[in-house]
């Protein structure tokens, strides 16, 4: 979840290629696996870090 919070702030790859990119096959178990460790979804989590 770490590399995919700074690719997050850091990049404007969508938020599925992040997903993919950590071995998420799915958004949907990626917003969900994020929201639970970050407290915020991915979209929220790269409007408040930029």
């Amino acid at each position: 979840m770490d590399l995919a919070a700074i690719r997050l702030r850091d990049t404007d790859d969508t938020v599925d290629t992040i997903a993919r990119s950590v071995g998420y096959t799915s958004v949907f178990a990626f917003s969900r696996a994020f929201r639970r460790a970050r407290g915020e979804a991915p979209g929220q989590y790269r409007r408040s870090a930029r």
